[in-house]
């Protein structure tokens, strides 16, 4: 378990708790940004302004955890977890940074669907980003505390996500002979592949997070 408090180094503990307040708080957009996506879904919101202004933030973040690394590894010599835990900050926060783009992309292709969207893919869709949400909070909580029993449930996870974007995937290219749901189409798969890369992201900050407690390689379990 990672700790902020009671390091020898006078101020490193403020230095980490800013640094994870950070990562949180990016996460915490991300979760927004596809809060946005399922209002889209329903027909509740007409342009992306708010969720372009969410990814600004999230970028904005991930320079400042940049810089924040940057200034720790120039006045502190850490070891071990500590040192696993600063260096494994600027992947974390890329990884939530894609994730912020792709979600914000959700949202602008979905105002460009035709209304009302089709119910079969408003409600699979929500389906994928509902499961997303819960991989997303899982994965994050394993930032300070490592659970084997909670990674290997996210490996499961990534593969019922994966599922899912099949699922619409078949779906919508039962309609891609027909020109007028050409474009219809083309939005929804790029929509669904977007949420199936989000997916993929919170195994790789399982990974990330494994890394940090254990100092190796995540190995997905046998069999």
């Amino acid at each position: 378990m990672i700790k902020f408090e009671n390091h020898a180094f006078k101020g490193l503990d403020t230095e980490f708790n800013a640094l994870y307040g950070m990562i949180q708080q990016m996460a915490a957009m991300v979760s927004e940004q596809l809060r946005l996506f399922d209002e889209a879904l329903g027909n509740q919101i007409s342009d992306n302004a708010d969720a372009k202004l969410l990814d600004k933030k999230i970028n904005a973040l991930e320079i400042q955890i940049e810089t924040n690394v940057a200034s720790i590894l120039s006045k502190y010599t850490l070891i071990g977890d500590e040192l696993r835990f600063t260096v494994t900050m600027l992947k974390l926060s890329a990884a939530l940074e894609r994730m912020g783009d792709m979600a914000k992309n959700c949202v602008k292709r979905t105002i460009r669907l035709q209304r009302p969207v089709q119910p079969a893919f408003v409600s699979e869709a929500r389906g994928l980003k509902q499961l997303i949400d819960r991989m997303l909070m899982s994965s994050m909580s394993l930032v300070q505390e490592y659970d084997e029993a909670k990674a290997s449930t996210l490996l499961a996870q990534e593969d019922e996500a994966d599922g899912l974007y099949k699922k619409i995937q078949q779906l919508l290219q039962q309609d891609l002979g027909d020109r007028t749901q050409l474009v219809e189409s083309t939005h929804m798969l790029f929509v669904i592949k977007n949420l199936e890369r989000m997916a993929d992201l919170t195994l790789e900050i399982v990974k990330l997070c494994h890394y940090i407690h254990l100092g190796t390689k995540f190995e997905p379990p046998v069999g």
